[in-house]
């Protein structure tokens, strides 16, 4: 707009920026930038984050987050802010990445309109790059937080099929108080139990989750650990077939922590499930890159776990038939995950009410680095008393 504009121009003249045509645009947009764009994104996102929990609607603060989201889509992230007007202003000659329906995408996780894509190019396109972090730095940054629990990580597995994408880790075919409190007691990392609830009708797979949950507690008060300090994961499908939320529901209720956080993670980058701006999708098994919403797949068709939605912050108000809504659906954008890193994750959770009692959390994630930053930012806010 003509304000923006003067804008640009009044800023860029303090910084000795030429305005008198012997600078090309492209060569303002090239240069080394004194406040760029990309270094306002987490800043930002906590900005939108607190006021969402306000109820306050910050119209300015969300056209500035679109601006550092398109500049991203278009390669220009590190362009100063100055030259946002001009940057836009040639947006038509360079290669930009738009959802289908919508040519001014919002922020991650900002807006309740779901951003869908045809094709993975487009998507990745549209994201920034990942975190600067290599995986196997965050992986043992977890490790050595994981090791101060004191326990491994229990794995209530829904189906016989999750075991096979993990290795020299014990698989219990029972759960019983005293196989819980062995496990609890081995120096591993985790143990699966394969509980194959995804096979039973959903009264007795609710009954059965709790009665895990409820041995898994017993277990830890018998071997000396707080239950609280217990790391559980309900391991369901990548294409939201399952039980939830009866499953997760019984499970919490049965470790006596009824008021638990739950994240949803459907992330499975073999399987091509892939999340993005809360968007659910099966990637094509041919290497194409094609994208389909998960809803629009023969998995939402199932039977017995069928759904509609792709949008998962949707998704959950379908399968809690309204019990929880879309807008109270706490969203870890990849935005956030891969500007921010961990600590704006655990900054984040920490910032729900109640530090993030009884929340439903979404994670994004398109590689196992983005679950690594997720899984690392959790834990952090686990042990600042968080996620309770």
């Amino acid at each position: 707009s003509t304000m923006l504009q003067r804008t640009g121009g009044i800023v860029s003249e303090a910084l000795g920026g030429a305005r008198d045509g012997s600078d090309s645009i492209a060569d303002l947009l090239a240069a080394p930038a004194a406040a760029p764009l990309r270094n306002f994104a987490k800043d930002l996102d906590f900005v939108l984050h607190a006021a969402r929990g306000a109820n306050l609607t910050l119209p300015s603060t969300r056209v500035a987050r679109e601006a550092v989201d398109r500049a991203a889509a278009m390669g220009l992230d590190h362009a100063d802010w100055a030259y946002v007007s001009e940057m836009h202003a040639t947006a038509p000659s360079r290669s930009r990445a738009t959802a289908k329906g919508s040519s001014t995408p919002a922020a991650s996780g900002d807006s309740d309109s779901p951003r869908v894509f045809e094709t993975l190019s487009a998507l990745e396109a549209s994201l920034p790059p990942p975190w600067h972090e290599e995986e196997r730095a965050l992986l043992m940054r977890c490790g050595v937080l994981a090791a101060r629990r004191g326990a491994p990580l229990a794995v209530i597995d829904d189906d016989p099929t999750g075991t096979q994408t993990v290795h020299s880790v014990p698989v219990l075919a029972e759960w019983s108080e005293d196989a819980f409190a062995a496990a609890l007691t081995e120096d591993v990392p985790c143990f699966y139990v394969l509980a194959n609830t995804r096979a039973l009708p959903p009264d007795e797979a609710v009954a059965r989750a709790e009665e895990i949950g409820g041995n898994l507690r017993a277990a830890a008060l018998r071997v000396g650990l707080d239950p609280k300090s217990l790391g559980v994961v309900s391991r369901g499908d990548s294409t939201l077939r399952g039980h939830y939320p009866g499953e997760t529901d019984a499970l919490a209720r049965g470790l006596g922590m009824p008021e638990s956080a739950v994240v949803l993670a459907p992330f499975f980058l073999e399987g091509g499930r892939l999340t993005a701006h809360d968007v659910h999708y099966v990637a094509a098994a041919d290497g194409s890159g094609k994208l389909t919403p998960a809803g629009e797949t023969e998995f939402a068709r199932d039977r017995a776990f069928g759904y509609s939605s792709s949008h998962l912050p949707t998704w959950v108000a379908e399968k809690t038939d309204g019990a929880i809504t879309a807008g109270s659906v706490t969203r870890l954008g990849l935005d956030l995950i891969r500007s921010g890193g961990p600590d704006a994750v655990a900054a984040t959770l920490l910032a729900l009410p109640h530090r993030g009692a009884s929340a439903t959390i979404i994670a994004n994630a398109l590689l196992p680095s983005d679950m690594a930053v997720v899984a690392l930012g959790c834990m952090q806010a686990e042990r600042a008393g968080g996620l309770a």
